[in-house]
């Protein structure tokens, strides 16, 4: 499936009032099957650029399409795996794979089963419903890895 961005601009508020652009007329295209690498120094909109890509933020002007269809941040169709593990050590290694399931709108249950079913695909991890139930801080270093990975899948 082709991803395009069309002349995405994106600016946010500084604390004195004032504007920092972070992307101006940026364009690009993905095609189907392609692998793409964002390469830039800190503070280039590497990360900005793809929040946008995935729903979490707005553009101020240009569109993103996901195949023929402009994206909408209501029904995430593109998920990623950020760079430091956003895991919420509070919840069992399930519900933070379900997480992003029910931010979407999907009820309990078949979030739930989501989680399992990704949670199957990583192996080990899932090998029982103990390692399923256990809180990430109680894993071994290892393992937000695997966790992060199904989270950024249960999506589709």
């Amino acid at each position: 499936m082709q991803i395009a961005l069309q002349n995405i601009h994106k600016e946010f508020a500084r604390r004195d009032g004032a504007r920092l652009l972070v992307l101006r007329d940026v364009s690009l295209t993905v095609g189907a099957e392609e692998f793409c690498c964002l390469v830039g120094a800190s503070g280039s909109g590497k990360s900005t650029l793809l929040n946008i890509l995935a729903g979490l933020t707005s553009p101020d002007a240009g569109q993103v399409l996901v195949g023929d269809s402009r994206l909408d941040s209501r029904r995430p169709r593109i998920g990623y795996v950020f760079q430091t593990p956003r895991l919420l050590n509070w919840k069992s290694v399930a519900d933070n794979v379900a997480f992003a399931v029910r931010a979407a709108g999907v009820p309990a249950d078949q979030a739930r089963a989501r989680a399992r079913q990704y949670l199957g695909l990583v192996g080990s991890i899932s090998s029982s419903m103990n390692s399923r139930s256990r809180c990430p801080e109680g894993c071994s270093s290892g393992w937000p890895s695997p966790v992060r990975s199904p989270s950024s899948r249960t999506c589709s």
